[in-house]
Parts: C-alpha cells; sequence; structure tokens
C-alpha cells in the first residue's frame, strides 16, 4: 500500500493540471485545433466539411461534417482522454491508415476551451449534444441535429491566460488555419471543403481531382505550372506534381508532402526533392512541388510526434533515392531538365574506321610558364581570372556571406595574382563571382558584395520618395496582371490603401488577379511580383505593423527583387553608379537587415 507524505516533493498532479499539460503537446494554437477537428471529420467518411472562424480563432472555432455521427455513448467516451475508436491492441499502431490514432485531441481542447458538440448518426432520428467547460462536463442530452457531427471551440484558452497571450496577430494565426486547412483539403480532394472567415468565405473547394484542387487553392495560374509525377515501385508509389523551375519563388509555402494521405514534413525528403531540380533553379529560390507517397504503413513510424508531422522509415535511403528519381524522371520526361539528344544531324556525324589505330589524346604542357611575368594590364586581367576560378572560395563567399578576419580573407583568394598588379589609385574592380567584386585602393583591398550594395542604394533612394509627403505614381505603359493565391487576395485588399497612399496604383479585378497599373516614381516594374510576395508574407507573419515599417518593407522588398541578379552581366555604368552612391553614403559597411556589404584586406597581408 502506498502510504502519502504530506512532506512528499513527488505529488501526483491534479487532473485537471494534468490535462492543461497533455493540451500542450497537441493544442498549441488556434491553428492546431483546426488540423484535429478536420482530420476527425475526414476519419468519419465526410464528403463535406465546413469550418468556420471568428476572430482568427480566438473567439471561434466551428467544424461540421456530413460524417457517420456517433451515438450518445460514444460522444461521452470521445472526450475522454486515450479514448479512440482508431486502435484495439498495440499492433494497431504499425498498421495505421486513419488521421487521428492517439485519443487525446478532443479532450486536450476541452481542457483549454468551451466546448459544443453535436452529433447524429444516419439511422437516428435524433442526435445528441454535450457540452464542455474547461474540462468540466455540463452535461449532455437528446436533440433534433442534421447528420453528422459538429463541433464549436469558443474562447480558446480562456482558462490559462498566460498561453492566450502568446498568440500572435489575428492575420498570423489565420495564415497558420489556412495553411492546415489547404494541407487537409490538398490530401483528400475528393471531399468538399469550405472555409469561411469573420462571415466571408475564402475557400469553397468542391469535391475534384488532385490537380483542380491544386488549382483551386493556389490559383488558375499553376495550371500552366505543374508537371506531373507518377512512379510505381514495389516500395512506395509516389503521385503528384512539382513546379516548374522558373516558377520557382523566393518565399516558401508551396511545398506539400504527403504520406498515405497524411501531410508530413520531412528534412530528408524536402532535400531529395531538392537534389532532383539541382542545376535548375536560381539561387535562393524554392521549387513547389504537391506529392504523395504511398507506402505500407509497417514500414514507417508516425507515431514519434504528438502532432503526428513527423515520420520515420525503416529504409529511410530508399524512399530518399526513390522519391529523386521520380522528380528527375518527371522533369526529363517532359522536357524541363537538359536531356541529350540522340537524334544528331547527319553533317556533326564523325566516320568511325575500326580498322583505324586508337591514339591517346596528348595533352602538352609548358613547365616554363609564369603567369606573373606579364605586363602589367595583363596581370591586372590575370588577377581577374585568378579571382574567378576559385571555387572553393566561391562557395565559400556565396553560402556563408560571413565577414573573415583579414587572414582567412587572404587564405580565400589566390592573392599572388595582386602582388605584380600595382595597389595605387586605380579604383579597378575586378568581378570575382556573380556578386562579388574586388575594389583596388591604395590602403587596401575591398571585397565587395556588390548585389547588397546595389540594394543598399535603391532601398535608400526607395525609402526617400516613400517618405515624402506627396508620392508620385508613375503610370505603366501596359499594366500588369499578377495571380496570387485567394488568402493573399484577402490581404491584399486590406493592404491596398496604404500601398496607393505610398504612390502603387493597384486593382482587384476578381478573386486572383490584380492589375497594377502603376508604381511609385522611381521603381521598375521588373521583380513587382517577387516584391509583392514578399510583402505579402511579412504582413502575414507579422505583429500590428505601422504605416513607417510598412513602408520600410516595401522600400526592402523592391530593392531585393530589382537589384542586380548577375554584376558579370552588368554595364560599365550600372557598376559606377553603385561605386558613386557608396561614396556618396560613406561606405557603409552593414544592410538595412544588418548583413555586411563589404569587407577588406589589407596590403600588410598580401605583402607578407
Amino acid at each position: 500500500m502506498m502510504v502519502m507524505d504530506n512532506n512528499s516533493l513527488i505529488q501526483i498532479l491534479p487532473e485537471n493540471v494534468a490535462n492543461q499539460i497533455a493540451a500542450g503537446e497537441v493544442v498549441q494554437r488556434p491553428a492546431s485545433v483546426v488540423k484535429e477537428l478536420m482530420e476527425n471529420a475526414i476519419d468519419a467518411q465526410a464528403t463535406q466539411v465546413h469550418l468556420t472562424i471568428e476572430d482568427a480563432g480566438r473567439t471561434l472555432l466551428q467544424v461540421t461534417d456530413n460524417g457517420t455521427g456517433m451515438s450518445g455513448r460514444d460522444l461521452e467516451l470521445a472526450f475522454e482522454r486515450h479514448a479512440t475508436s482508431k486502435i484495439r491492441k498495440a499492433e494497431d499502431l504499425f498498421s495505421i491508415v486513419t488521421m487521428g490514432f492517439r485519443g487525446e485531441a478532443l479532450a486536450s481542447i476541452a481542457a483549454v476551451a468551451q466546448v459544443e458538440a453535436h452529433t447524429r448518426r444516419p439511422a437516428d432520428e435524433l442526435g445528441w449534444q454535450i457540452r464542455i467547460d474547461g474540462g468540466k462536463r455540463l452535461g449532455s442530452q437528446q436533440l433534433a441535429a442534421k447528420q453528422g457531427t459538429s463541433i464549436y471551440v469558443r474562447n480558446l484558452f480562456f482558462n490559462i491566460p498566460a498561453r492566450r497571450n502568446f498568440l500572435k496577430s489575428d492575420s498570423v494565426e489565420f495564415r497558420h488555419i489556412s495553411d492546415e486547412f489547404q494541407r487537409v483539403a490538398l490530401a483528400h480532394p475528393e471531399v468538399g471543403f469550405r472555409l469561411e472567415h469573420n462571415g466571408s468565405t475564402v475557400y469553397h473547394l468542391p469535391s475534384t481531382n488532385f490537380r483542380k484542387r491544386i488549382v483551386s487553392l493556389m490559383g488558375t495560374a499553376f495550371d500552366e505550372r505543374l508537371v506531373p509525377v507518377q512512379e510505381q515501385t514495389p516500395l512506395l508509389t509516389v503521385d503528384g506534381f512539382v513546379g516548374k523551375p522558373e516558377f520557382a519563388r523566393k518565399t516558401r509555402g508551396e511545398q506539400f508532402l504527403f504520406v498515405n494521405e497524411r501531410f508530413v514534413k520531412s528534412s530528408s525528403l524536402h532535400h531529395s526533392v531538392l537534389q532532383a531540380f539541382e542545376g535548375l533553379l536560381p539561387e535562393g529560390k524554392h521549387p513547389a512541388y504537391f506529392l504523395k507517397l504511398t507506402i505500407d504503413p509497417r514500414h514507417i513510424d508516425i507515431n514519434i510526434h504528438p502532432t503526428k508531422t513527423e515520420i520515420k522509415f525503416d529504409d529511410e535511403r530508399s524512399v530518399y533515392g526513390l522519391l529523386k528519381a521520380s522528380v528527375k524522371h518527371a522533369l526529363g520526361q517532359f522536357n524541363i531538365r537538359p536531356s541529350i539528344d540522340f537524334e544528331v544531324e547527319s553533317s556533326f556525324r564523325m566516320d568511325f574506321d575500326p580498322d583505324r589505330p586508337v591514339r591517346p589524346p596528348m595533352i602538352q604542357v609548358n613547365p616554363d610558364f609564369n603567369p606573373f611575368t606579364q605586363s602589367t594590364d595583363k596581370a591586372r586581367s590575370g588577377s581577374s581570372s585568378a579571382l574567378q576560378s576559385h571555387p572553393s572560395a566561391q562557395h565559400s563567399w556565396e553560402t556563408n556571406h560571413k565577414a573573415y578576419r583579414q587572414e582567412e580573407l587572404y587564405q580565400q583568394l589566390d592573392t599572388t595574382a595582386f602582388k605584380s598588379s600595382p595597389i595605387g589609385e586605380t579604383g579597378d574592380l575586378l568581378p570575382w563571382t556573380d556578386r562579388l567584386a574586388v575594389k583596388v585602393e591604395s590602403e587596401r583591398l575591398r571585397i565587395i558584395d556588390l548585389r547588397r550594395a546595389h540594394e543598399k542604394m535603391l532601398y535608400d533612394d526607395y525609402l526617400r520618395r516613400l517618405q515624402a509627403e506627396q508620392s508620385v505614381s508613375q503610370q505603366l505603359l501596359f499594366p500588369i496582371a499578377l495571380h496570387f493565391k485567394p488568402e493573399e487576395i484577402g490581404m491584399l485588399r486590406k493592404l491596398c490603401p496604404a500601398l496607393m497612399q505610398m504612390g502603387f496604383d493597384l486593382e482587384v479585378t476578381d478573386e486572383e488577379v490584380v492589375m497594377v497599373s502603376g508604381l511609385p516614381y522611381g521603381m521598375s516594374e521588373n521583380g513587382t511580383k517577387d516584391a509583392l510576395d514578399e510583402l505579402l508574407e511579412w504582413e502575414m507573419q507579422s505583429a500590428e505593423v505601422d504605416a513607417h515599417q510598412r513602408t520600410q518593407h516595401v522600400a526592402a522588398a523592391f530593392a531585393r527583387a530589382q537589384a542586380l541578379k548577375d554584376v558579370r552581366q552588368a554595364q560599365g555604368e550600372e557598376l559606377q553608379d553603385i561605386l558613386r552612391a557608396m561614396n556618396r553614403m560613406n561606405w557603409p559597411d552593414r544592410n538595412w537587415d544588418d548583413r555586411p556589404i563589404w569587407w577588406e584586406i589589407l596590403p600588410t597581408a598580401i605583402q607578407d
């Protein structure tokens, strides 16, 4: 018999406290409730699911389905911890094909909110209702109800003010809800879904196929961007779509991976898809993909995280390789990847004589050649080529962009090329990589990230113009039609007044298209879509934003989108404009986001 001692250090937690702790593992924010309730509706064989949100889920989260419903007894048991209809024995964990199975979701939600549920089975004349307030049951009763189940979750975290205070702004929380809604809707295109927020319909998705569901969620422009992927192997089946490389975006959010119709996050599988796109994507761009993997449940373990978004495979290496090969094959099959053309014109063919003796290729090397005995002009050009042909340094700089110490910089550069080049007041600008250059000065060598320098120049110019009391709009000769997702259109409607005050001329013409007829004076139309994408991403992820912050971010987004992409292809006058701007700004060493713009090597380091 256990002896209870009031002075014991170890105490049994009260049930309400234990329930709230368990709820913290499952219910992190309103989007967590949306995920659990929508997945329950899918498991109930619903063909229509309706999600209603008020105040980004703070006030109300309601999920209504037309599924199988429950009896009164089952309804009461559903809100008990560890109660589930999915598992009877431990071995069932290795053959799970449903969404939920832990039996903690409803109990956890009811512990931190005011919950009311209505349900009715098709064979019953009356349904049942149950009400729970912060884990405390207020009773149940019979009532008239529609077939299926409706669950109302009101005042989430009302009994845990500290947790409620950690919620972000409505725009951020609704973005998370929208993400969860999209994941469930994409996994089950055969089910109709509807999402309403504060009385407005955000999505109305009829039952359809996978491709049309993607287009309904991402916009009609996506239809021409999709490349089908379909492979079947003894281990797994890969089915879905990837986006064409030219439509890759700087911001993430269009990457969806499903295993057995369950959305999962896997850094390994994400890397596998990226490897399939190797050599096809511009720097900093992320490809879209919507891929479904079907595999025997015995080969996976999804019971490793309360939210069930993480997954393990018993043969991770094979799954990685098969997914990469499937995406590569799809890109090659639709002429996205470069391929070898075996149909060569006869004029390019060479006659082959099998009787002719084979001669190995000869390589001639001049052991006395010394590139540093050239004239000064040739040495200067040699220094440029030496920088360009230093792949290890190029990789380090392009991937890290960190402020190295002088001796580390010296090791990165092939500085012997500079010893024969006089370091005078030449101001020579020697290209190194697609964005880095070396500027020769009397007291030092500057390593300049010309793209960041150009961003800084544009940012200061745009910010000055946008902060003018009366921003001037310059009309475009041909208006630009830009396509956005439905949720992004809603955000743009809210941003339009502020953007128009800055000089933008925007008009939302329908549910997916925004016509841009004018931009603030001095801004180029190049990169307008990228800039607005970045602005929307920032708005959705930020708390309440004031006018000054928004102006700064508009300037930053357009500066980043319109800055030089490849320094080596820039005109000499463009580079001179950047250098003159840096001189005017007294060579700032940091960009607006604290990224370094230039580094230096002192001549003493070179001469040693």
